[in-house]
């Protein structure tokens, strides 16, 4: 064969950028096939949450909404709920949980390992993976095919060009293994997305939604009420609600502490490497830590 070593490299890329985009591209169009969209999440914010980012956000935004009805009290980040018939005052599982966990002064984050508050997430899960929304042990199973597909294309290339590298007595195949794995570290990520594409669709649906009402928030107090605080922090993360608004936010969900300096540099290295390969481009960049 003629193709010299950074020859078949570059031909190797293009090879593996093609089979993440098919991938991907498989997955999406097989995925959007149900017709469940941004309307059908709009009564629930906790669902929204738990969809953007997980149980513990879903968790943390319920937290904030019972705070700002006055359901639950905040004095320097324990949290108590000091009405009887709070639970009688909220229609959502995960509110009367966490009505329940915080009968006594507890510390907020504590809510997270909260049974009856994971109880409850556990049941928002169910449903939205029942809404094609996340992906459930049914998708996955469809997912496992096309990765197999795409996986035996990219490492089989790979291995054949290893095998004829070394038939010929050459051994500078390195940078080719550690593009072969990265390739197909990227392919197995996609795989392995919690959301499906329709779940993807629907968060960006949700997002035009209300971005009039998280505009209207950071203007006006009186113009708002619980709800739509609820709606905006399920929808962009509670870093969306203003400050001056919400002042025990900060006490109740402090944000993580900076890094010692020079740790950041690693995790950048790691960042940018698999981003631009589970972005869809294979080794593009990634030189530069592999080397």
């Amino acid at each position: 064969m003629n193709v010299t070593g950074p020859q078949f490299l570059v031909l190797y890329v293009a090879f593996a950028f093609a089979a993440n985009v098919w991938l991907r591209w498989h997955y999406r169009t097989r995925e959007r096939e149900a017709r469940a969209g941004p309307l059908s999440l709009t009564n629930d914010p906790y669902q929204i949450a738990l969809l953007r980012a997980g149980r513990d956000e879903a968790i943390r935004v319920a937290v904030i909404t019972l705070l700002d009805r006055g359901l639950l009290v905040e004095e320097d980040g324990r949290l108590h709920a000091p009405r009887a018939d709070g639970a009688e005052l909220v229609r959502h599982p995960l509110d009367r949980a966490l009505l329940e966990f915080f009968k006594v002064p507890t510390p907020a984050e504590l809510a997270l390992k909260s049974p009856g508050a994971l109880a409850a997430c556990n049941a928002y899960e169910k449903d939205l993976e029942k809404k094609q929304l996340l992906a459930s042990p049914t998708i996955r199973a469809s997912r496992f095919t096309p990765l197999v597909v795409a996986l035996g294309f990219t490492l089989g290339v790979a291995t054949w060009r290893i095998v004829f590298a070394l038939s010929k007595g050459r051994s500078n195949i390195g940078f080719l293994i550690v593009l072969a794995i990265i390739c197909a570290v990227a392919l197995v990520i996609a795989y392995r997305k919690r959301l499906t594409a329709l779940g993807a669709d629907t968060l960006r649906g949700l997002e035009r939604l209300y971005a009039g009402a998280r505009q209207r928030l950071t203007q006006s107090v009186s113009d708002r009420d619980s709800f739509d605080a609820s709606l905006v922090a399920a929808v962009f993360g509670l870093a969306a609600l203003p400050a001056m608004q919400f002042p025990y936010l900060a006490r109740v969900f402090p944000p993580p502490k900076a890094a010692p300096g020079g740790s950041n540099g690693g995790a950048s290295c790691g960042s940018s490497c698999g981003s631009s390969c589970g972005g869809g481009g294979c080794g593009g960049g990634c030189g530069g830590c592999g080397g």
